[in-house]
């Protein structure tokens, strides 16, 4: 009786996000504080957290538009807004995201030259950002 009131109560901290599988497929994401499960039928499958998460991206090689090798380093931070699609969207959500940085960095340098790249870098940035809100929301 008391495992099944253990594995029944959970208490899910404040910069975690679970997701929760009934039977092998995904059924829900708990809410913070104290949720009430159904024992053997509903487990937590990933804890995710919901901090920022900073991702460090060195070294990207991308070519400007006058034919100039530059070399970027990147920091990204980024805050898994769904968690459902985070995790059974894509296999490895870290690795796309840093996959994505990149080919954005890259187009962002292949259409400026090398004087606006190194002057511009805010709004090679911006580009970025934008970029990057508008793949990941889709």
């Amino acid at each position: 009786m008391l495992v099944t009131l253990y594995k029944c109560v959970l208490i899910v901290p404040e910069a975690d996000q679970w997701i929760i599988e009934r039977l092998g497929k995904f059924h829900t994401v708990l809410s913070l504080g104290l949720n009430i499960l159904i024992p053997f039928l509903d487990v937590v499958a990933y804890k995710m957290s919901a901090k920022d998460q900073r991702v460090e991206i060195k070294n990207i090689d991308g070519i400007t538009r006058d034919n100039a090798v530059v070399r970027v380093n990147a920091i990204c931070f980024i805050r898994i807004a769904d968690p459902q699609r985070a995790t059974y969207g894509v296999e490895n959500y870290l690795l796309a995201m840093k996959n994505l940085v990149v080919t954005t960095i890259r187009n962002a340098v292949g259409g400026m030259e090398l004087d606006e790249t190194l002057s511009n870098r805010d709004q090679l940035a911006i580009k970025l950002r934008v970029s990057m809100e508008e793949q990941m929301t889709d």
